[in-house]
């Protein structure tokens, strides 16, 4: 019994003993976390990028502190284990760190690519008034959040800037164009200069007159938006030939100059012949009043242009200026005029049908009705009849019509006969003076020579053709009457 006394009483002893070295080391159960603190309370992130957030657990003698990290909306920020957030897309979340009953929170934002830089492929721009540049921005990086750029103009007086770059010069001077994206932005510097003179061309490079005539020369400067457009006329022997402000050139004596007209560094030059007087001659221009010029003169009007003289060279014909499209007939009935040399024989035939060939020869006959219907100088327009609208072709080509024994040396020609080309047609020379005889034409307000079918006065003695001359090779043939070709009239002139 007391062994058993003693025993227990030892056993307690050493209970004792290890319950106080227990107490040596620290309270009886764990260290529970009592705060938990972040290194940033709020951050802004760029998209695609990361950012490490840093958490201190206390106290520091905690038993677990271990650290859990959540995120509010994964679709715009996440974070891993070790506080490491990824910005995902635009936008708010909260990231919570969390230990034991302790939570820390971090506001997070995440924001686009900014802008980092803007290039323009133009810096230095020197453009006309009138004209237009456009300059291309090339913005860095290309995946930024806005790439879209603003455009400005120091001096809209001067240069103005669409928003896709087009630069348009208003006026002469100096203005910045700027251009941002983002928080960049990179300027280019237009000039806005004067538009210069391109050309400057004459209504005619050569003219003859005879002294005391004038002649009005036309200079056309280009282009339109030249900016000093303003002609200088001036005369390189005004002895000869003077030339006023307006180019208004008199012929003083018999000699020839050089009329120049000047704009910008360009200029165009008009040879003048002065001479004391002139025989009329083929190509000339007849005059309203009836007299006759190589050129046009102001204060007379030009009614025609000289295709033929004959008699002692005081008479000559001539073709009008301007022509008709218009059917030889409006029926394919019996042809009345038949003269082959003579228009006004076959005009005057036409006119005086008695009623039982015609019941209104006006509107039965367009072509010859146009003719008759003239008035200009008080001649008598006709339609030419076949032979002479041959010599109407041969002047054209800058040859001389004779009857018979042509001299092709001396630029001669007579009749080729039907269905066959003019002989020579087709060579340089007539090709030139053919140009020639159709600018005179139009210069003068007319119409140029066609290359169809001209119909003659002269009806086929079958009922459903008149003879035409092909102005194209100079080929007479029969032509339908009700189909619409071109006509000219013509008529008979003194020379004075």
């Amino acid at each position: 019994m007391k062994k058993f006394y003693l025993m227990s009483v030892m056993a307690l002893a050493a209970l004792a003993g290890v319950m106080g070295c227990a107490e040596d080391e620290g309270p009886s159960g764990p260290v529970a976390v009592t705060e938990i603190q972040l290194d940033k309370q709020s951050v802004e992130i760029v998209m695609g990028e990361t950012a490490q957030l840093s958490a201190i657990v206390l106290p520091e003698d905690a038993t677990d502190k271990t650290v859990l990290w959540t995120t509010s909306d994964r679709e715009v920020a996440t974070v891993n284990d070790n506080g490491m957030i990824t910005a995902v897309a635009k936008g708010s979340a909260s990231v919570t760190a969390t230990s034991g009953k302790a939570t820390a929170v971090c506001e997070v934002t995440v924001v686009g690519i900014p802008v980092e830089s803007v290039v323009l492929d133009i810096t230095d721009a020197d453009i006309l008034k009138g004209d237009s540049v456009r300059l291309t921005a090339t913005v860095m990086p290309e995946d930024a959040e806005d790439t879209s750029c603003t455009w400005t103009s120091s001096d809209e007086s001067i240069a103005t800037v669409s928003d896709n770059g087009m630069v348009y010069g208003l006026a002469l001077g100096e203005a910045v164009i700027t251009v941002q994206a983002g928080n960049c932005e990179v300027t280019c510097n237009v000039t806005v200069s004067p538009v210069p003179v391109e050309s400057v061309t004459l209504d005619r490079t050569e003219c003859e007159l005879i002294v005391g005539e004038t002649v009005t020369l036309v200079a056309v400067v280009l282009p339109e938006n030249a900016e000093d457009r303003t002609v200088t006329w001036s005369s390189s022997l005004p002895s000869v030939a003077a030339v006023d402000e307006d180019g208004l050139v008199i012929a003083l004596a018999a000699g020839s100059a050089v009329v120049t007209a000047a704009a910008g560094d360009k200029k165009a030059e008009c040879t003048v012949t002065v001479v004391e007087s002139r025989e009329p001659t083929i190509g000339d221009y007849y005059f309203s009043d009836g007299t006759v010029s190589g050129s046009l003169e102001d204060g007379r009007t030009p009614i025609g242009v000289i295709f033929r003289i004959f008699g002692n060279g005081d008479s000559a014909k001539i073709v009008s200026l301007d022509e008709a499209l218009l059917p030889y007939s409006d029926m394919a009935g019996t042809s009345y005029a038949l003269d082959e040399y003579d228009g006004a024989e076959n005009q005057s035939t036409i006119m005086n049908l008695p009623p039982d060939m015609s019941s209104d020869w006006r509107s039965q006959y367009p072509a010859f009705r146009w003719c008759a219907d003239r008035e200009e100088g008080g001649l008598n327009w006709y339609l030419p009849a076949k032979m002479e609208l041959k010599q109407i072709y041969a002047a054209a080509n800058g040859l001389v019509w004779v009857e018979s024994d042509a001299d092709e040396s001396k630029g001669e020609i007579d009749d080729w006969g039907d269905n066959t080309t003019m002989p020579g047609y087709d060579s340089g020379e007539c090709s030139a003076a053919k140009a020639s005889f159709s600018m005179k034409c139009s210069d003068a307000g007319g119409s140029p020579l066609s290359d169809g079918r001209y119909f003659s006065s002269t009806g086929k003695s079958y009922k459903l053709q008149a003879e035409s001359v092909n102005f194209t090779n100079g080929m007479c043939a029969g032509f339908s009457k009700i189909t619409e070709s071109p006509v000219r009239a013509i008529a008979k002139v003194k020379l004075n």
